[in-house]
């Protein structure tokens, strides 16, 4: 049993009521005994299997579910093949584990991470320190290593043949970019463990659509995966390390970690404080480095004509003009001037230090002048024309260094940024920000040329010129091309409605608008009626609605009527605050129960201890909200739920009978159980309303509604449906 404050679980809005979900596990895990973990059957003891300086197991996590629309080819079954060959590496002569290894088949994870949230409860949870959870959030290509809790989980990659990941993509699930959940978040969060998530990413397109299937991956898929596992699996098993921080309980004690790829053959990973510690130093040293530098004479002004000197020519230059210097200064404040009286023509007393030159004293002094400047001329042309030396090292350095610095950032940058683009190009059905795609491809581009300003003063005009007008054209083709086709399909949700109080039969579809309306348009029923969108809550996208016609009610039952497929029990205890509900519904396993006002508390029958690591008892009387997910397909809920004690129930005197609301063979309207129940009601104001809301599955997979086989299989080509089949039913308590 769990608790959520928001609406996430139910669907609802957000606001001050919680939601509960009561769910029940359907896992199969094995136990692999390793060479150092505790004789016999130690998970019957209620003492811990481990001690505090133990080492522990290692847990490898699969689901073996997939969505209604879904066959589930790589989101799970590829994962659970790789651990079906764990299972055989690890059991066979000679691979037996130093630690021990829990493989974890869990189910529900579609419906909410149910699976691991279960696994919880299980003794083996305690025996476990580390995990591998393996996932596929694309439909084929390479297994990638998205998260990691720690720099020590990033380093056991290390052993796989063939790496792949980012610390991008880890970066991506933080600041929610990728809003797709996984059981890594319950395995980390919420039992604390350490370890990684390994996923396929590419083609985002293709997940949880009906193109999730065998012809869609390949076997390069399964063996990247697959190795990886063993290697990671294998490296964790053999850790010896006796020290490991709960990451729930001590995540200061986490050291977070640098990692990536390079060219898929070699793994890099550091801690965090060694990229501070590195950065910080290049910040600190670089300039002290540039103020030692030496300092070389450049040419004076009055060189302008020679075409260039070597540093040995200027050096000794600059000596000459220095002790031509020394000299003159001898003359100890001097100065050459020309003094002549404007009355008397005593021509010997022309020299003085007055500023004042006249007639032939002045004609006299320039010609000093010129020859002085004639001297310094023929002292320059002395050193010749420049050597050979001197100007070429500004041929062929710059694209020296080029060629050394370039590679290594474009290959690193460029690498990471194709696989972060390509793992964020297709979120937006899921409730990513449809900018974000656009805002990481223009920082990581930004990221991939700065750094090669410093060279491009050395191109020509016309390399500027070729990008640009390349850049217009590319963009020019962006902004009018049609974005998808078959390889890359538009991707949006689907879901049919069917309220059978209110007898309406809808159809909701989820996406970005504009190609909506191009799917909505290709609809024989879409042209003859108004479509109504409006903005998805919680989410970046838009919802259009529109009507379908009785005659295209689905199947969800293998042929039962619509009146057979839901069963309501409701009875009331004698202190008339308590209700006792019994439900079923036909081919599903997930209903969700709200009601008109909060409720004080309620019970499931069977439910077990509720675990305060999974969340927070809510307040009193602040649940309205309530999910029921169970193993089988037969079995009933019963549950009583309890209103306020200043509150009663209030019901018809046939307590105990069945009430069974659904809709007759071609149009839908309510029983007459329904209706009785109805006029025995008190005043609405002391009433309290429930609403069954049950979510179609099928054990036939992929299910495919019928009114999705008639309306939406003719769409465009484009086009790929996500999931999601809604029956509902309104009953008063």
């Amino acid at each position: 049993m769990i608790y959520d404050a928001g609406a996430y679980l139910s669907g609802n809005t957000p606001g001050s009521t919680w939601t509960a979900q009561y769910f029940e596990g359907n896992n199969y895990y094995i136990y692999i005994r390793g060479k150092n973990d505790p004789k016999g059957n130690w998970w019957l003891s209620e003492e811990s299997p481990v001690s505090s300086d133990a080492t522990g197991g290692v847990l490898v996590n699969c689901h073996f579910d997939s969505v209604a629309t879904s066959y589930g080819a790589t989101d799970d079954g590829v994962a659970c093949v790789s651990m079906l060959q764990l299972l055989g590496y690890f059991t066979s002569d000679n691979h037996q584990p130093e630690n021990g290894i829990v493989l974890l088949f869990n189910n529900a994870e579609e419906d909410g991470l149910l699976g691991s949230r279960a696994f919880s409860r299980s003794p083996l949870v305690q025996f476990c320190r580390t995990f591998v959870n393996l996932e596929g959030v694309g439909a084929g290509g390479r297994a990638m290593l998205f998260r990691t809790t720690d720099v020590k989980a990033a380093m056991a990659y290390s052993g796989s043949p063939h790496p792949f990941g980012s610390i991008i993509a880890n970066e991506g699930f933080d600041r929610g970019a990728i809003m797709s959940g996984t059981d890594y978040e319950i395995f980390a969060d919420t039992c604390g463990l350490r370890g990684l998530d390994i996923a396929f990413y590419h083609p985002r397109s293709r997940y949880h659509t009906t193109e999730d299937d065998a012809r869609h991956t390949s076997i390069d898929s399964v063996w990247h995966m697959m190795s990886a596992a063993l290697a990671t699996t294998k490296k964790l098993s053999e850790d010896t390390s006796t020290i490991l921080p709960n990451v729930r309980e001590h995540p200061e004690e986490v050291d977070k970690g640098v990692w990536f790829d390079w060219l898929g053959s070699v793994w890099i990973a550091f801690p965090l404080k060694w990229l501070f510690g590195w950065s910080l130093m290049l910040l600190v040293v670089t300039p002290l480095l540039a103020l030692q530098r030496k300092r070389i004479p450049i040419q004076e002004v009055e060189d302008a004509d020679q075409p260039g000197e070597s540093d040995s020519q200027i050096g000794a230059r600059w000596s000459e003009e220095d002790e031509l210097t020394a000299a003159d200064a001898t003359n100890d404040g001097e100065r050459v001037s020309v003094r002549v009286p404007l009355l008397g023509t005593n021509e010997s007393q022309y020299e003085s230090t007055d500023g004042s030159c006249f007639g032939s004293a002045c004609r006299r002094f320039i010609a000093r002048l010129s020859s002085s400047a004639a001297t310094m001329y023929e002292y320059h042309k002395t050193y010749g024309p420049p050597s050979s030396s001197s100007i070429q090292p500004l041929e062929w350095t710059w694209f020296l260094q080029l060629l050394i610095l370039a590679p290594v950032h474009l290959i690193l940058v460029g690498s990471q940024g194709l696989a972060a683009i390509t793992a964020i190009a297709m979120t937006g059905p899921d409730g990513s920000n449809l900018l974000t795609p656009f805002v990481v491809l223009g920082l990581i581009s930004i990221v991939l040329i700065l750094p090669l300003a410093p060279f491009m003063r050395q191109i020509t005009y016309h390399v500027p010129m070729l990008l640009f007008f390349t850049f217009i054209g590319t963009l020019a083709h962006s902004l009018t091309a049609f974005p998808f086709s078959n390889d890359s399909r538009f991707r949006f949700i689907f879901q049919q409605s069917i309220d059978l109080d209110k007898g309406t039969n809808t159809v909701t579809l989820s996406g970005v608008e504009d190609f909506l309306r191009l799917v909505i348009d290709s609809l024989p029923e879409g042209t003859s009626q108004s479509i109504k969108c409006q903005p998805t809550v919680g989410r970046a996208l838009v919802d259009c609605q529109y009507y379908v016609a009785s005659s295209h009610l689905p199947d969800l039952a293998n042929g039962a009527d619509l009146h057979d497929v839901i069963t309501v029990v409701l009875s009331k205890s004698e202190d008339e605050i308590t209700a006792h509900i019994q439900l079923d519904a036909l081919e599903t396993r997930t209903c969700y129960l709200d009601f008109s006002r909060p409720l004080s508390n309620f019970t499931v029958k069977g439910e077990a201890k509720r675990d305060p690591r999974l969340s927070q008892t809510p307040p009193d009387g602040q649940i309205q909200h309530i999910q029921l997910w169970r193993r089988s397909w037969g079995d009933p809920w019963n549950l009583d739920v309890q209103v306020a004690q200043n509150q009663r129930l209030v019901m018809n005197e046939d307590d105990g009978d069945e009430i069974s609301l659904g809709l007759a063979r071609n149009e839908p309207n309510l029983r007459s159980e329904a209706t009785g129940l109805q006029h025995h009601l008190i005043p609405p104001v002391q009433s309290l309303e429930m609403t069954v809301r049950c979510f179609q599955e099928s054990e036939k997979m992929p299910y495919v509604p019928r009114v999705f086989i008639l309306r939406v299989k003719p769409g465009p080509k484009f086009s790929l449906v996500k999931y999601l089949h809604k029956l509902g039913v309104q009953a008063l308590l």
